[in-house]
């Protein structure tokens, strides 16, 4: 119920993106708004099913419950945006493509490497980020790092019951 919770979350957060615009998807501090207010969401589901079970749960569960509730998450979002960018808007998946390759021009023009830059917008150019199947290795490829995640709050949320002597 939570997995579909946090994923409904990160619905809500992707088509209030989409409705406000590319530059606004593109914006540093909505990234930031993007990964932290699930991830706070995540630590909140992890507490209160702590609470729950009486106070108590060990590294274990904590990781099966943290990793679960992403992959579940992670899975409804990638399936969303499958719909939205190659359903739904097509044009707004290219538009955002573009838009990148233009934010990826400025920050390299910034840094003063034409070669760098002639071999990364090419890179860009000739891959489609917002296609099905990107969107699906994504998740997949996502996976390890939710691993990691799951392992970090776990260790945090953690808490042993104390053994009687």
């Amino acid at each position: 119920k939570n997995g579909l919770t946090l994923g409904a979350v990160n619905v809500v957060l992707l088509f209030v993106a989409y409705s406000i615009g590319v530059d606004f998807i593109l914006n540093s501090w909505w990234g930031f708004v993007d990964f932290f207010v699930p991830l706070f969401l995540l630590i909140y589901f992890c507490i209160v099913y702590k609470k729950i079970v009486g106070g108590f749960i060990n590294f274990k569960a904590t990781f099966f419950l943290t990793f679960g509730l992403l992959i579940a998450s992670g899975f409804i979002d990638a399936f969303f945006s499958v719909l939205l960018y190659n359903f739904i808007d097509v044009d707004f998946a290219v538009l955002l493509q573009e838009a990148t390759i233009e934010k990826t021009m400025e920050l390299l023009e910034s840094l003063g490497s034409e070669s760098m830059m002639e071999e990364s917008i090419e890179a860009l150019e000739s891959q489609n980020n917002y296609s099905a199947k990107n969107l699906a290795t994504g998740y997949f490829f996502g996976l390890p790092f939710q691993a990691i995640l799951a392992l970090i709050i776990s260790a945090f949320l953690k808490k042993d019951k104390p053994e009687i002597e």
